[in-house]
């Protein structure tokens, strides 16, 4: 894949050598420490003004304006001019410190992410999660570069998370150009029968429609919203609104799951700074403040937005999953066992499967936690052990629970891309599913 050259921005520091090290990945003279207080403002913004401090993004129902606007916007810089250094270093502590849970958070929003028809049909499009070997592969990928953004500084002259963040752009950017010229060509996303001859669990299914239909789930959160059905604007690949649901599931999932809060134990300031830390990452992988759902105006705003998005734009769709859905979650629910690979935990596809109803959406599960085979109610007793253990005596268990985790996904990682994960410098240039 050719890699795109990073427009240089002008040095901000009269040292030259530092000066150097600034302009070689995108941290451009606007760049400065502002008010550590700073979250976004909900007032219109003068534009001959530096915005110190962002507009807030969209609200819920607004954005699906972003459907008609390329989700890859140009960046001369990948550090915003409001940027907040000391929450977006407070963020990445955070996130290293419950790596292995948010992690897991992470892997389940993946799997998530196939419940809607249109991102399973984008998916099914690049051929990249069809089988369990392209799962393995595409999961290791996202979460390594998450782990690299995580564990090196945008700012730092190493430039490895801007180097992974410079070629996801370069991806993103490639597929939505070949998913244009399909539709061009009147070809579709999916060619016909690509699953006609594939079969989903239907006995899992219906264990997992059964437990939703009995819930006490309001009836307007199981319909699909009225932004998007009445939406008759134009549409274009990989948009605003649809990597503003991507950005979701990578931070908003741990505002949606009541026990990775226990667990984590974050403090209001750690939680500011892990959204704070997205809406930075958000900025640099091309998202516009408009659609950069973690610019809200303060803690309260936050949880409750990320909640809405939840119930507007996901839940409805556990409701109505098509027959690729389902084959595609199956798939990507199976592989935990290379994705998250700890000695601490382990879950089956129907684990992980339960796991969306009981700890993400939050209802009782008595067919689905019926399917469990005596092995698997063995290892959902564990994992309730442990996330007892954590909520009570979060450390040292956490910092021995991490250690394996990154030893371990690390081994898995070279095993399925050999030299390409050899070091976090070629993950950040190579390791791509």
């Amino acid at each position: 894949m050719l890699v795109l050259v990073l427009t240089l921005c002008l040095a901000i520091f009269l040292n030259p050598t530092t000066a150097h090290r600034q302009t070689q990945y995108g941290i451009g003279q606007d760049y400065y420490i502002p008010n550590d207080r700073m979250l976004c403002t909900t007032g219109e913004r003068n534009p001959f003004i530096r915005p110190q401090q962002p507009t807030c993004s969209l609200s819920v129902d607004k954005l699906v304006d972003g459907l008609s606007i390329p989700g890859t916007s140009d960046r001369n810089c990948f550090t915003p001019p409001w940027m907040n250094y000391t929450l977006y270093r407070i963020g990445r502590q955070f996130a290293q410190e419950n790596l292995i849970i948010i992690s897991y958070c992470h892997y389940l929003g993946g799997v998530i992410a196939y419940s809607g028809k249109d991102v399973a049909s984008i998916f099914s499009a690049t051929g990249k999660s069809d089988t369990r070997e392209k799962a393995i592969l595409r999961n290791l990928a996202n979460l390594k570069h998450t782990h690299l953004w995580y564990d090196w500084d945008l700012l730092s002259s190493d430039r490895i998370s801007a180097a992974s963040i410079h070629h996801l752009r370069g991806i993103h950017r490639k597929v939505g150009k070949w998913i244009t010229e399909r539709l061009m060509e009147g070809r579709g996303l999916i060619d016909p029968g690509m699953y006609d001859n594939r079969t989903a669990d239907e006995g899992l299914w219906s264990a997992f429609e059964a437990d939703l239909q009995q819930s006490t789930i309001p009836l307007e959160w199981r319909q699909p919203p009225a932004s998007v059905t009445n939406y008759n604007g134009k549409t274009v690949p990989l948009d605003q609104f649809v990597m503003s649901l991507a950005q979701f599931l990578f931070v908003g999932v741990p505002f949606v799951m009541p026990e990775v809060l226990e667990i984590t134990k974050a403090t209001d300031e750690q939680l500011l700074g892990w959204n704070h830390l997205w809406a930075v990452l958000a900025f640099a992988l091309g998202i516009d403040d408009e659609f950069n759902l973690a610019l809200q105006p303060s803690l309260e705003a936050i949880v409750k937005h990320y909640r809405d998005i939840f119930r507007t734009y996901f839940l409805q769709g556990f409701f109505r999953l098509s027959k690729e859905s389902k084959i595609l979650m199956e798939i990507a629910a199976s592989v935990s066992d290379e994705v998250l690979p700890s000695i601490f935990v382990s879950f089956s596809r129907n684990l992980i499967i339960h796991a969306i109803l009981k700890e993400i959406i939050g209802i009782p599960t008595p067919n689905t936690r019926g399917l469990l085979s005596p092995n698997e109610l063995q290892m959902l007793d564990r994992w309730e052990r442990v996330k007892a253990s954590l909520k009570t005596y979060k450390q040292p268990l956490m910092n021995d629970m991490n250690y394996d985790f990154r030893r371990n996904f690390n081994a898995k990682a070279r095993i399925y891309y050999g030299s390409k994960a050899s070091n976090d410098a070629t993950a950040a240039e190579y390791m791509f599913s």
